[in-house]
């Protein structure tokens, strides 16, 4: 006897197999090809980061991203504008993706090098992600449209690098990440790193493939945080603070026994180490009990010199005493200006000059020299304010001053404060560096020569002993550019590896050397413009 099911239409049941079956192998098709458009690589990633010029100081924030990409199993290099050609390097590696990384004053060489790029890459057919990060793109957006890229990273690139990381490994498009801004878009999510323990190390053996000689300086840098609550006119940080405040705390630090562990690990397997930088925007901001563990374990279980930033207001004799018992032999700490007025209501230093010479006092105290910038030129100054900023910087004996020429920045207060008050065309889209011509229309032609003749001969009279002020002030009526600015390499070059960073030189007189070479060689590269400009 047949149940009713099996019995009532052997036909129909046997459709109704027929149609279940064809209905499941659909099914099953369609998840073929699902699975099959996000299928992950089976192959790991090649990557190709693209930074300017290197001098002594290792691009942290590129290093940092390859070490994200190499814990995932990928494979990454690096090509340096101006000692690599850009396009061959894409060539040679054949990259999945190439990853900016620049300054503003940076962008024209990097629009330069990106369309041989785009050249190659249409003439090829290929399709190689492009994607740029660093200060320009956080800042300057539009960059986006105007070097036709694939995507920019806005602020901190870590999270949305990994991120863009997994995506395109699944074959995903990478629209939607926070501080990633893709083609087309306007808008992007932010956010920031809220554990720096968590970063891997960064990778300096990319750092030290493309410049191997440059790992004979027994100097590395670190960074123990991140973020700067101070508001100086020009510069970005006061910008970046406003853009990210809703993202998470601005200023983070890392753990004493994480940062001492990097050290460790880098003496071990990137020697030499003599020397250690720290390369933080401000490396503590006062008396705490971090800075307490950080001096007692870095003098136990490093004991190093190093050298750090520092302010002022910070350097305290609590401060100055912790910081010598840790080992510092050397800070940067910037005057700006001579003039009160220029240096607080117009720079937003908020420093006094009682509070300045008594933190250079400070660190003559402790034995701790003192490296630090002072801005000429700045809009709606003076010449003569400009000689006062020389005369100050002599009278504090800043050990090694560096003047710079006031250069402005869409975005920053200083530059909003020239066009408020008809100092700079509000249209004006250049991004100069700190050493060219200023481009503030306040100054007639003679001051804007002379202010690249202090440049030069501001250190000089810092330095050298017994160089009178009268001196100073009759170099400075002469074009005689090129040999003061050959005078102030040699001497201040001198005076950096002895007082600076007196253990961090090459032993090896070949090494020695060819790291001159790439000092020169960078530095005479960046006097090009500024000889055009002298005339």
């Amino acid at each position: 006897m047949y149940s009713r099911y099996t019995s009532e239409s052997p036909l129909k049941n046997r459709l109704n197999l027929t149609f279940i079956y064809y209905f499941l192998t659909l099914i099953a098709r369609e998840d073929t090809k699902i699975n099959s458009a996000h299928k992950k690589r089976l192959q790991p990633m090649k990557i190709l980061f693209v930074i300017s010029g290197v001098y002594f100081q290792e691009p942290m924030g590129t290093l940092q991203l390859s070490a994200i990409a190499r814990k995932r199993g990928h494979k990454t290099d690096m090509a340096v504008i101006g000692l690599h050609s850009v396009v061959d390097a894409v060539k040679a590696m054949q990259p999945d993706l190439i990853a900016y990384s620049t300054m503003s004053a940076d962008e024209r060489m990097f629009i330069k090098h990106d369309n041989e790029v785009k050249e190659y890459l249409q003439s090829s057919g290929k399709n190689i992600l492009r994607i740029m990060g660093g200060p320009h793109p956080t800042y300057f957006q539009n960059v986006l449209n105007t070097m036709d890229l694939d995507a920019i990273c806005v602020g901190e690139g870590e999270l949305a690098f990994t991120t863009i990381l997994e995506r395109v490994e699944n074959n995903d498009g990478i629209s939607g990440i926070p501080n990633v801004m893709c083609r087309g878009e306007t808008t992007v999510e932010k956010q920031v790193v809220d554990d720096l323990d968590s970063l891997p190390f960064v990778d300096r053996a990319l750092f030290y493939r493309a410049r191997p000689t440059l790992s004979q300086i027994a100097m590395r840098s670190f960074l123990a945080g991140r973020g700067c609550p101070f508001q100086c006119s020009y510069c970005f940080n006061h910008a970046y603070n406003t853009m990210f405040k809703k993202a998470g705390k601005i200023h983070r630090r890392r753990s004493v026994d994480n940062l001492i562990e990097e050290i460790k690990y880098v003496k071990k397997y990137f020697p030499p180490l003599r020397f250690v930088k720290f390369a933080d925007d401000v490396f503590i901001f006062n008396k705490s009990p971090w800075l307490e563990e950080f001096a007692e374990k870095y003098r136990r279980e490093i004991s190093l010199p190093f050298y750090c930033l520092m302010r002022s207001n910070v350097l305290t004799e609590d401060v100055a005493q912790l910081l010598s018992y840790a080992g510092c032999k050397s800070i940067g700490m910037a005057l700006e200006a001579g003039n009160p007025d220029i240096r607080n209501i117009v720079l937003k230093r908020n420093l006094s000059n009682e509070v300045i010479m008594k933190s250079f006092e400070l660190a003559a105290k402790y034995n701790i020299t003192t490296y630090g910038g002072i801005i000429i030129g700045v809009p709606g100054s003076k010449l003569e304010d400009d000689f006062q900023s020389v005369l100050f910087a002599k009278k504090v004996k800043l050990t090694v001053p560096v003047f710079n020429i006031c250069a402005p920045y869409a975005g920053t207060d200083i530059t909003k404060y020239a066009v408020e008050n008809g100092y700079l065309d509000k249209d004006f889209d250049r991004f100069p560096s700190c050493s060219e011509k200023s481009v503030f229309n306040c100054f007639p032609e003679y001051e804007k020569k002379v202010h690249q003749r202090l440049i030069y001969l501001g250190p000089l009279y810092c330095i050298i002993p017994f160089f009178p002020e009268r001196l100073l002030r009759v170099l400075a009526r002469f074009s005689l550019t090129r040999i003061y600015a050959i005078a102030y390499s040699v001497v201040s070059s001198y005076v950096m590896s002895r007082k600076i960073v007196p253990t961090a030189n090459t032993k090896n007189p070949i090494t020695w050397i060819k790291v001159l070479m790439i000092y020169f060689r960078y530095w005479f590269q960046g006097l090009k413009t500024e000889f055009n400009q002298e005339g």
